[in-house]
């Protein structure tokens, strides 16, 4: 053979195999891409999942706090309206650590309102909203009888006049409330 022969069958050969390497490294940086996709998609699912994951916990973390401080404003009303038959505790004293409770719960509250569901906001509102009349009718003056006082609290259609154990009620009732609306977001995604 002569070498003009071999140089064509050389260069025959070498376009053969450039022709079918381009179109197979195409595949490849294709196939590479999609890789790559996968992965970010991957990531991005895992990173939102990680997100819903510190979101949910933080939310679970406010209200566990405004439940505390429920508790603790419910504990001070107790012992302001005890003070005058309790000899160790003043009014003044139980006055300021009911002023203290109360604060504690409308920052409590909104910290919850920043970043609740609708129905824990709703209830969180309507709860802060008993509590402040709550708040008002404890600090009755001593020897006066709470029964007489009237207070306007929110209601259905529009503000009611109710007692002040009427108010003691609704405030309970808000709160349990407040609970169930809690307990149906969190546990949304067991069901």
């Amino acid at each position: 053979m002569n070498a003009e022969v071999i140089a064509a069958v050389a260069a025959v050969g070498a376009a053969t195999v450039t022709c079918l390497g381009v179109p197979a490294t195409y595949i490849q940086a294709r196939a590479a891409r999609r890789a790559a996709d996968n992965a970010v998609a991957a990531a991005r699912i895992s990173a939102q999942a990680l997100h819903s994951e510190a979101r949910r916990t933080a939310q679970r973390d406010a209200y566990i706090s405004l439940l505390v401080a429920v508790n603790d404003f419910r504990d001070a009303a107790w012992r302001r309206s005890l003070a005058p038959s309790i000899s160790n505790v003043s009014i003044e004293e139980a006055s300021d650590a009911m002023a203290d409770a109360h604060s504690a719960l409308r920052k409590a509250i909104a910290v919850v309102s920043l970043d609740a569901h609708e129905t824990v906001f709703t209830a969180a509102k309507l709860m802060g909203e008993y509590a402040e009349v709550l708040f008002y009718s404890c600090q009755t003056a001593e020897g006066e009888d709470d029964d007489e006082s009237i207070w306007h609290v929110p209601g259905p259609q529009g503000d009611e006049q109710v007692s002040s154990d009427r108010v003691e009620a609704l405030f309970e009732e808000s709160h349990q409330a407040f609970v169930e609306a809690v307990r149906g977001y969190l546990n949304a995604d067991v069901r």
